[in-house]
């Protein structure tokens, strides 16, 4: 969840830096280095759609990660 977050409040950043990789193991490589996420999270964001991109869907999300921190 943590980053599905990170990707989700700063989508122009992440994308620079998806769209700057040489591959998909540099943009993992590069988020984990720029948002401090684990590989396994870097991973998920990457697999992440556009359309998760909108407000509503961005705070289902937080939601969502602050159920499962109890």
């Amino acid at each position: 969840m943590e980053g599905l977050i990170q990707a989700t409040d700063n989508p122009h950043r992440f994308l620079d830096i998806v769209c700057s990789a040489a591959d998909r193991t540099a943009a993992e490589a590069a988020l984990e280095d720029q948002f401090g996420l684990s590989r396994d999270q870097a991973r998920v964001a990457m697999n992440m759609q556009f359309g998760m991109m909108p407000e509503e869907t961005r705070q289902s999300i937080r939601t969502e990660a602050d159920d499962l921190r109890g």
